[in-house]
């Protein structure tokens, strides 16, 4: 994923983040160089003003006001939204979505996270 890159560019080139500066990421030099795995992790990105995330099998898309889940395993073309059907796991997800625009985004995340919590009191 391009979060990955700048961390990696930065481990290749013996390079330190300036101060002040986050990284959304991780390097993947392990995996390049050394031929280890990557850990598993919740991946979270933001394309427009739409967010989504994947934990595992699952995937949350908050987009256009809509919040939706899929489970990838079993509906890779994501035709089948189990929010309703899972309202706990969707509340999880958008927890930790929300967490990261928070993190990553700043003030411009806490507009984002007014946004999204009242389309979902909505529902």
């Amino acid at each position: 994923m391009s979060m990955d890159l700048m961390p990696t560019m930065l481990e290749l080139a013996g390079a330190t983040l300036p101060d002040g500066h986050k990284l959304d990421g991780v390097s993947l030099v392990p995996v390049l160089l050394r031929k280890q795995s990557l850990s598993p992790r919740k991946l979270f990105w933001k394309k427009g003003r739409d967010f989504a995330m994947r934990d595992g099998p699952w995937k949350l898309l908050v987009e256009n006001g809509t919040t939706q889940l899929f489970n990838l395993d079993e509906d890779l073309s994501e035709q089948h939204d189990l929010a309703t059907a899972h309202p706990e796991r969707v509340k999880t997800m958008l927890e930790d979505l929300q967490a990261w625009i928070k993190d990553v985004h700043g003030e411009e995340g806490e507009r984002v996270l007014n946004k999204i919590g009242k389309n979902n009191e909505e529902k």
